[in-house]
């Protein structure tokens, strides 16, 4: 784990950088399939799909990212302490000739999310961090002080 010293009038924090697994998002859908079907590789291809969309976070700028809301749920460390910290990830696929990957405050639109993830987290080993709501201009203050990417996991749509 590498830790980050980060001061500004807004924060001062010691930034941990990791990436755990990420955790699937389980929703019921009516089935399909009636006895005469089969699973096909269109199915297989849709729920790979499905997949995806729902535990990869839509990374970028702050400003793109964060757009239209006014708050976010981001996971904080030690909350309170003088070694608090925010959970922040490296990207999941790095193309070859990048020479440099900016890591990612992973953000969450519903605070049962983030409190979900953080349970993640600890059950693979890390503290239990507590979500904490920030309004989206100090959020995107803290990102831009530190050089990082906003990593939004969006609100399941059912």
């Amino acid at each position: 784990m590498m830790t980050f010293l980060l001061c500004d009038s807004l924060l001062l924090s010691h930034l941990h950088v990791c990436t755990p697994a990420h955790p699937y998002r389980w929703r019921t859908a009516p089935l399909r399939m009636d006895t005469d079907s089969e699973w096909s590789a269109s199915d297989e291809a849709s729920l790979r799909n499905a997949i995806e969309r729902a535990t990869t976070p839509r990374v970028g700028s702050p400003q793109s990212v964060l757009q239209g809301l006014d708050s976010a749920y981001v996971l904080i460390f030690n909350a309170g302490q003088q070694d608090e910290s925010v959970h922040t990830e490296l990207p999941k696929y790095v193309p070859f000739n990048t020479v440099q990957a900016n890591s990612f405050v992973l953000a969450f639109e519903l605070n049962d999310d983030a409190g979900r993830f953080a349970l993640q987290l600890q059950a693979e080993g890390f503290d239990l961090a507590t979500p904490l709501k920030w309004e989206v201009d100090t959020l995107i203050k803290f990102c831009l002080v530190g050089s990082f990417d906003v990593g939004l996991r969006a609100a399941a749509k059912h």
